[in-house]
């Protein structure tokens, strides 16, 4: 497979200029949640909700978009449709059977414009339906403004690049199975395989890191996104020719981080990525793909690994695999991503991120790379000027992606 060929100098400038994207106005689209929410309460066995009750329920479920993602300032959210190709978060579709919500794509980069996330409304009866009458009306509708905000935040989400596994991204990697304790349901990527439950659903979340810093790469979620760098070259099949990375700050999540977007050309094919890292610092690595026929080859299922300036081999996983409360197996897992969250470093150094084919798989990947703590970094979008030397030479790109529809359930 023929590649674009620059040197990784020019790969490093490259990542200097993070040109500004068009803010995303989100659509909170309510047309026919009357109907739902009638629906709802005739299956509940509650009393209907009136107009009033309606308008409470609409302003609230915006507030829990609104506060979800108050760090990215790119993204505002409006009941007033601005037209145009704009992302859509509807509650008004007919329910589906035993889904609460669906996400158009898993568009890591958000590179598709126009998803529409959809919150099938009628289906939340089992939030209400210990009540009677208008007992606890106003319990009611927090509840249900909590739990009806929180999948279209969580379906939004799919339709920015997350996925249910990052609800486990702030756990430490052990190389075992991790017994979480159920702090993954405290995460907007939380869903019934992680563990969460009805009660979970009525209150608060938060992003972890890993959903954060994917965030902020999300085309349109703040006033510059930092940007992806394509693989030069090969990356090198070998910690000595691995290809330098450099970490571009990520104030958003307090965090240092690049994606790279590669390609694993053949079944033999193995590439390598060189990363300084501190001294009693945190690392996390992060392989990317969705269910796209046309991006533009077929994705490749990975191996990821880390290992040290020595090249012993620290972390290594082939698939994101959890159940509940346990992460690293168990029967749920997110296509062929594996990811290795939060490796602890012990020494100042180079280490090495290795990503290679499981099996005979080629394809295009994308590889998310984060640290707590940088000793080599390029300083945050916003802060660059052009560097007119350069003008005309960087020859790096990357491709855009426009996906298949596979809409994900939650």
């Amino acid at each position: 497979m023929q590649r674009i060929a620059c040197s990784q100098i020019l790969i490093a400038m490259a990542l200097l200029f993070s040109p500004a994207v068009a803010n995303a106005g989100v659509f909170v689209d309510f047309t026919n949640f009357d109907s739902r929410m009638t629906e709802l309460a005739v299956s509940a066995g509650v009393t209907g909700f009136n107009a009033g009750e309606l308008s409470t329920l609409e302003t609230g479920i915006v507030s829990v978009l609104e506060n979800a993602y108050q760090d990215f300032i790119g993204l505002s959210f409006s009941t007033v449709d601005p037209g145009g190709t704009r992302p859509v978060v509807t509650f008004g579709t007919a329910a589906s059977p035993g889904s609460l919500g669906v996400a158009n794509h898993i568009d890591f980069l958000n590179r598709v414009s126009g998803d529409t996330a959809r919150v099938f409304s009628a289906n939340f009866d089992f939030v209400v339906d210990e009540f009677s009458g208008n007992n606890n009306r106003a319990e009611q509708i927090s509840q249900l403004t909590a739990a009806l905000g929180g999948t279209a935040v969580h379906e939004l989400g799919h339709n920015l690049g997350l996925r249910h596994h990052d609800a486990y991204g702030d756990l430490t990697y052990t190389g075992s199975p991790i017994n979480t304790g159920g702090v993954q349901n405290g995460n907007w990527m939380a869903t019934g395989s992680t563990g969460l439950g009805e009660q979970g659903r009525q209150v608060p979340r938060t992003f972890s890191t890993n959903s954060l810093v994917k965030l902020a790469y999300a085309e349109g979620t703040l006033d510059n996104n930092p940007v992806a760098v394509q693989e030069a070259g090969d990356a090198g099949d070998s910690i000595g020719s691995a290809m330098a990375v450099s970490f571009e700050t990520i104030p958003v999540a307090n965090r240092f981080g690049e994606v790279v977007i590669g390609e694993i050309s053949t079944s033999s094919d193995i590439d390598f990525y060189a990363v300084q890292l501190a001294a009693n610092s945190l690392f996390t690595a992060d392989i990317n793909v969705d269910y796209a026929a046309g991006f533009p080859f077929d994705n490749v299922n990975t191996t990821l690994s880390l290992f040290d300036m020595a090249g012993n081999q620290l972390a290594t996983d082939d698939v994101s695999v959890y159940s509940g409360n346990t992460f690293g197996s168990g029967g749920f897992g997110d296509g062929f991503d594996p990811a290795l969250f939060n490796v602890n470093i012990a020494t100042a150094g180079t280490y090495y991120v290795q990503v290679a084919s499981e099996g005979s798989d080629i394809g295009d990947y994308q590889l998310l790379m984060h640290t707590n703590s940088s000793t080599h970094m390029v300083p945050e979008p916003s802060s660059i000027v052009l560097f007119g030397m350069f003008a005309g030479t960087v020859c790096c790109s990357v491709r855009r992606r426009r996906s298949a529809s596979k809409e994900l359930r939650i």
